[in-house]
C-alpha cells in the first residue's frame, strides 16, 4: 500500500510518475497535490494494467505545456493512467482499471484527465479552465478537459469547464483505441 500526501511539485519536467510493466500495486491514495509549471503529466499511471485501489483526489495542477520541452511528443496532461495495449476484446489483461480520480482542478494545460485502455474507474468532481489546443502545442493529442481512448465500463461526473476568452470546445472527449494506426 501506498500513501502520498499534500505533494508540492513546481517547475520540473514531470511530477509523480509510476511505471507499471509487469508489477503489481494494489493500493494507493495520492492525495492533496499542488503541480505547477511542469512539462509532463502531474501524475501519471502509465502501462499499469496490474494496479488497483488506486485513487488519485484533491490536487489542485496549474500550467502543464511542453511545447518548449526537448521531448515534448505526449506530454501535457493533468492525471494520466494507461492500461497495456489496446484490443477489441477489453482483456483484462490490458486494462488499467478499480480506480479513482476525484476532486481535481486543474487550467492552462492540453488535458486535465487522461485514460487509456481502461475499465471500471471513476472520474468525478473536475473542474478545468483553460484547457485549450495551444498548451503543449506539438504533443500529438487531443486536447480536452477528460479524455478516454479505448475505455469500458466507467463513469464520467461532474465536470465543470470554463475559459478566459470564453470558448469552449468539445471538453469531455470518449474515443475509440488505436492499435497499428487502426481504430478498434
Amino acid at each position: 500500500n501506498v500513501v502520498i500526501k499534500d505533494p508540492r511539485i513546481p517547475g520540473a519536467n514531470y511530477g509523480i510518475l509510476r511505471q507499471g510493466v509487469g508489477s503489481t500495486l494494489d493500493g494507493c491514495q495520492i492525495t492533496g497535490g499542488f503541480f505547477q509549471d511542469l512539462y509532463g503529466d502531474a501524475i501519471e499511471f502509465n502501462v499499469c494494467p496490474g494496479d488497483r485501489n488506486v485513487h488519485v483526489i484533491d490536487h489542485i495542477i496549474d500550467l502543464i505545456d511542453s511545447t518548449s520541452s526537448p521531448t515534448p511528443q505526449n506530454w501535457g496532461i493533468g492525471v494520466g493512467f494507461a492500461g497495456n495495449v489496446y484490443d477489441n476484446t477489453f482483456s483484462e489483461s490490458n486494462l488499467v482499471k478499480d480506480f479513482v480520480i476525484a476532486k481535481i482542478t486543474g487550467s492552462r494545460m492540453r488535458q486535465l484527465i487522461h485514460v487509456e485502455c481502461g475499465a471500471r474507474f471513476e472520474v468525478s468532481e473536475i473542474k478545468s479552465r483553460d484547457v485549450l489546443a495551444s498548451y503543449s502545442a506539438t504533443a500529438g493529442i487531443d486536447h480536452a478537459s477528460v479524455v478516454t481512448y479505448g475505455c469500458t465500463d466507467f463513469v464520467v461526473d461532474g465536470v465543470q469547464v470554463t475559459a478566459a476568452d470564453g470558448q469552449v470546445g468539445g471538453q469531455v472527449l470518449i474515443d475509440y483505441g488505436y492499435s497499428g494506426g487502426a481504430a478498434i
